[in-house]
């Protein structure tokens, strides 16, 4: 689906800008990939 392959460059665009906060970033990240990757 095409919104779901969107919202995954989007998440792997924002992972890209996180990256500079090192640890600080993770909980960010595993909340970002949970959005996406959750099923209705």
């Amino acid at each position: 689906d095409a919104s779901v392959r969107k919202a995954d460059a989007l998440v792997n665009d924002a992972f890209s800008e996180l990256d500079s906060f090192g640890e600080r970033a993770e909980t960010l990240k595993e909340l970002a990939r949970f959005l996406v990757e959750r099923k209705k």
